[in-house]
């Protein structure tokens, strides 16, 4: 059976489960915020992606400001976009849906499109901008919910996202 035929014919196991919305962690709940403001930029870069991509399901990145300001400016006006993902068996695509530019969640377009409002979260993005005045960053963090996501999927999500809404075009 393929993965499409999987994925279409019923929800996996994990998403027939009661599921508790994530919320979103502010930045100080995760680092220290006053230590991470003594720091040069490329010392925080270090430092979250450190932190962030030592958990095996959570990916972290680091926007300049230049490409966060494009990417949140084509987030807000389209805050809705379609990612493939790859797997050994072929594709399948989520929808991501940004929530006030700074919160992204992202599920199987099949699950979006069977209820939108019970769709339940592959992947839930995090977008840290309170460096991004004093430092010029804005950290990001990936954590993936769904067990059938491997790591190195959703950092091909992650990077095919940022591509598309950090330019100009803006997807």
């Amino acid at each position: 059976m393929s993965l499409l035929t999987r994925c279409c014919t019923a929800a996996p196991k994990w998403a027939r489960t009661t599921f508790t919305m994530p919320i979103p962690k502010k930045l100080n709940e995760i680092v220290r915020l006053p230590l991470f403001e003594r720091e040069e930029p490329v010392k925080i870069r270090s430092m979250w992606l450190e932190h962030i991509n030592e958990k095996p399901r959570s990916i972290g990145a680091v926007m300049a400001k230049p490409e966060w300001d494009v990417f949140h400016k084509n987030a807000l006006a389209c805050p809705m976009f379609i990612v493939p993902v790859q797997k050994p068996e072929g594709y399948f695509n989520m929808v991501s849906q940004i929530q006030d530019g700074k919160y992204c969640l992202m599920t199987f377009l099949d699950h979006y499109r069977s209820n939108p409002t019970e769709a339940p979260p592959f992947m839930v993005l995090n977008f840290y901008d309170d460096l991004l005045k004093s430092k010029e960053l804005t950290l990001l963090r990936a954590d993936l919910v769904a067990p059938d996501l491997s790591k190195a999927e959703g950092e091909a999500v992650v990077r095919t996202l940022r591509e598309v809404k950090s330019s100009r075009a803006g997807g």
